[in-house]
């Protein structure tokens, strides 16, 4: 008894250990995604926001997708992610016109229209 107790709860440790990750969704196929990513002639208190952001999430709005966004957040911790989808938002970097689904138990997929 003592054996399977002790696995049962090595394997509730290791799920514990799994990040809980964001994932955003658009409730609309059709809603306009606007992703702006500054250039060295821009505003400096934009460029500084998107300084701010790690390299991988600079490329992700460079390349202008909400799947590439999505690779990005599901290797980041909810806190994590909601800080920089913060910055995303004072900087105008990422710009939904839509309603948005933040799922935290989502695995990353394509962006799902619902």
């Amino acid at each position: 008894h003592i054996v399977g107790r002790c696995q049962v709860i090595k394997s509730e440790g290791e799920e514990a250990e799994q990040v809980e990750s964001i994932q955003l969704q658009c409730d609309d196929p059709n809603a306009p995604i606007r992703m702006s990513v500054p250039d060295a002639e821009d505003d400096p208190e934009r460029v500084e926001l998107f300084s701010q952001l790690p390299v991988d999430m600079q490329e992700a709005l460079r390349v202008g997708t909400l799947e590439a966004v999505n690779r990005v957040l599901a290797d980041v911790p909810g806190p994590e992610a909601e800080r920089l989808l913060s910055i995303c938002g004072q900087g105008n970097f990422l710009v939904i016109d839509g309603e948005i689904v933040v799922d935290p138990n989502e695995e990353p997929t394509e962006s799902k229209a619902e």
